[in-house]
Formats: C-alpha cells, structure tokens, sequence
C-alpha cells in the first residue's frame, strides 16, 4: 500500500439522519485510539449515527475506515473478509483470513478506523483485533455497559444519552 492511496470505506456506514445533531463539539474524541473508545447508550440514543460522522470525517482527512456489524462473530469475520481485498490479503477461511487482517493492520502505518457497531461481547471480537500499534484505531458502539468492562475499556467509555429537551425539538 501507499501512503498516497485515497481512503477506502469498507462496509456500510449508515446514512446521516435527516435531522442529525452534530456532537463534533464534545471531547470524546481523544479516547479513540488503538485501545479503543465506546459509545455506550441504550438503543435509539444515536450511538451510530454519532460513530458514522466521525468515520465519515475520519475517511475525508485521514486514512480507511471499516464500518464493521459487531452484533455476531460472523458479521465480524464478514467484516474483516471485506477488508482482505483492500490489504491485499489473500482469503482462505473467515478466521484464517481475519487473523491475516489482522496481522496486516498491526504492521500496517497507514491511519485506519476499525468501527464495531453493535459490539456485544469482547471475547468474539478481541481475537480479531490488530496488537496496540500501528495506524489503527478502534471506536466501538454498544448498549452493554458491561461489554466496556469486559474489553478493557471502561476508561474509555462515553455514555450517550440521546437527546436532551432543546435537541429533541430540535428534530
């Protein structure tokens, strides 16, 4: 890969609402990193939409974004299958592959966006996940509290709370 190559958007990154609220503002930012972030909040709070502005962003000014259904092991195996083609990976099975990926985005210095939206359960996605190090970084959503704490991430935790009484006239 070149540093030259223009950004890749892997997977679906859902449309902005008609009435998106922009959180740009907030300092959450600072927690993405190769450890992690997670946008935590219960269902309909904007968790995703919030994720998929800041991927957006993320492919515009700095490197590839992976847009990844984390509700299941196999929607993150397609997820990282996905990715294969973009790496240059050669694709065997889902875990042989997802472990290549893997393998790839730890050595790679390329700025790439691992998005997980909808993680539900560290334990199927932490195999899948490249060593700290190199240009990845990792921004998660989920409606588990504990799913932070099982990952490893609770300090990096930002809770969403949907919207407050001005923003909800707002949309």
């Amino acid at each position: 890969m070149t540093a030259s190559r223009p950004s890749a958007v892997i997977g679906d990154i859902p449309a902005r609402a008609a009435h998106y609220i922009d959180h740009g503002g907030e300092d959450w930012h600072r927690f993405v990193g190769p450890r992690g972030c997670a946008l935590v909040g219960p269902p309909g709070s904007g968790k995703s939409q919030i994720a998929a502005d800041y991927a957006r962003r993320w492919a515009q000014q700095r490197g590839d974004v992976a847009w990844i259904d984390a509700t299941t092991r196999d929607g993150i195996l397609a997820g990282l299958v996905r990715m294969a083609g973009y790496l240059d990976v050669v694709v065997v099975d889902p875990v042989t592959t997802a472990g290549r990926v893997r393998d790839t985005l730890h050595t790679s210095e390329r700025p790439t966006l691992l998005v997980f939206d909808d993680a539900t359960n560290a334990e199927i996605i932490d195999p899948f996940l490249p060593y700290e190090g190199g240009g990845v970084s990792v921004l998660y959503t989920t409606t588990r509290r504990h799913f932070v704490q099982q990952s490893g991430i609770a300090d990096h935790a930002v809770p969403v709370h949907g919207f407050n009484d001005e923003d909800s006239l707002r949309y």
